[in-house]
């Protein structure tokens, strides 16, 4: 069993309700902001048409099952020429920059999902350069329910005797692997500023514990 040292600086904690709450995926997140060289846009018919064709064909691609289940929330449009002009040294950045930046809500309560912010970045011509959802097709009917995969988790904890206060669940993309996993932290020890974790991960089509490992967060005031 692995070790994590997850030391938060600022904490948002999500769901972390007690083990007899329902539970359901709100995740939110934030864009980087790009001053004076992006616009922002309310919706995606303020983008050119060949992106919102290939963007549209991309949805489709990922989440055909789902696509009524998406709704635009908020973009920017990111005025490179401009950018580089000013800020002409790149090879110390840590991403290619997007032409246009893009978050979606994705909402389907059947699954457990309340809001997952999709975020998609796009070059000039419509290509996909970043994403935090799988290149794999995601058909709703291999989506494995929330409710499934917590009974799972906490018959594992059960059988393995884990003693836990509560317990928060999360819907995680991993990018290294390309792969979306369902995430319970089961809130096993609090002390002052520091609080042990039994993570339960599975992978979103699956109803097999995949990994299984201690963490621990550190919350600074």
């Amino acid at each position: 069993m692995k070790q994590l040292l997850v030391i938060l600086i600022l904490t948002a904690s999500i769901n972390s309700l007690s083990a007899q709450t329902e539970k359901i995926i709100d995740k939110k997140s934030g864009n980087i902001y790009y001053g004076h060289f992006s616009k922002k846009i309310n919706s995606e018919k303020d983008l050119p048409k060949n992106v919102q064709s290939n963007l549209k064909g991309y949805l489709n691609k990922i989440l055909p099952s789902m696509i009524d289940s998406i709704k635009f929330s908020h973009g920017q449009i990111i005025d490179l020429e401009k950018m580089f002009k000013e800020e002409p040294v790149t090879f110390n950045k840590m991403r290619i920059v997007p032409k246009y930046e893009l978050t979606f809500y994705l909402k389907n309560k059947s699954i457990g999902i309340k809001n997952y912010n999709l975020e998609i970045g796009l070059d000039e011509y419509g290509q996909i350069l970043e994403t935090n959802w799988p290149k794999e097709t995601l058909l709703l009917n291999n989506f494995k329910s929330l409710t499934e995969i917590e009974t799972i988790a906490l018959n594992h904890a059960k059988n393995k005797k884990i003693d836990y206060k509560s317990y928060d669940v999360n819907l995680v993309y991993e990018k290294d692997i390309d792969k979306l996993f369902w995430i319970i932290n089961l809130h096993v020890k609090a002390e002052e500023s520091t609080t042990e974790f039994y993570r339960i991960e599975i992978p979103w089509n699956s109803l097999k514990i995949s990994n299984k490992s201690t963490a621990y967060q550190n919350t600074m005031y």
